[in-house]
């Protein structure tokens, strides 16, 4: 429960009110409990496991509130993630490491569901991003899913390109 509960914790006020947003949408099932939860350790005021799992509607803390807890963790990450957050690091290497990686992210998934020119677009810009900060991991990792979608497009040439690039990293 304390890693909940520091993740809770650490929550800025416009981030509760978006995953409050989020949550208004769903108002029905677990996604209920979910919110119940989120308010109770937002309140602080229950602390131990027993009183939060009695307070949402379980007896005990059995698997099914541990799996509540475990769903309210993911959303709450899944938020943090998608929400824009040029203000939340320290230095701008740390602000770069996060874009990049958020950039290989979105280009993978969309290059997933076969929207190429926007998911390389955004592995180019990630591209750029690492070799300014000189993040040489993420770079490999953007030249290896560069050169992996050019290889099942039959581009023979960009394959080549790209797996030149890795190797003189």
């Amino acid at each position: 429960m304390e890693n909940l509960s520091a993740l809770v914790n650490s929550l800025s006020p416009g981030e509760e009110t978006l995953i409050r947003h989020f949550y208004k949408l769903r108002d029905f099932g677990e996604f209920r409990k979910r919110v119940q939860l989120f308010n109770l350790l937002v309140s602080g005021k229950l602390k131990l496991e027993k009183e939060l799992a009695l307070a949402v509607g379980y007896k005990t803390p059995n698997a099914s509130y541990h799996n509540l807890k475990s769903r309210l963790k993911s959303d709450i990450i899944c938020m943090l993630l998608m929400q824009e957050s040029s203000a939340k690091f320290k230095t701008p290497y740390a602000q770069a490491v996060f874009q990049c990686r958020r950039s290989i992210l979105t280009g993978e998934i969309l290059l997933s569901r076969g929207v190429y020119n926007e998911g390389l677009n955004l592995l180019k810009k990630a591209s750029r991003v690492a070799e300014k900060f000189e993040l040489f991991a993420e770079q490999i990792i953007v030249d290896d899913t560069m050169r992996n979608h050019h290889a099942a497009s039959s581009a023979n040439q960009e394959v080549n390109n790209v797996t030149e690039s890795i190797y003189y990293l």
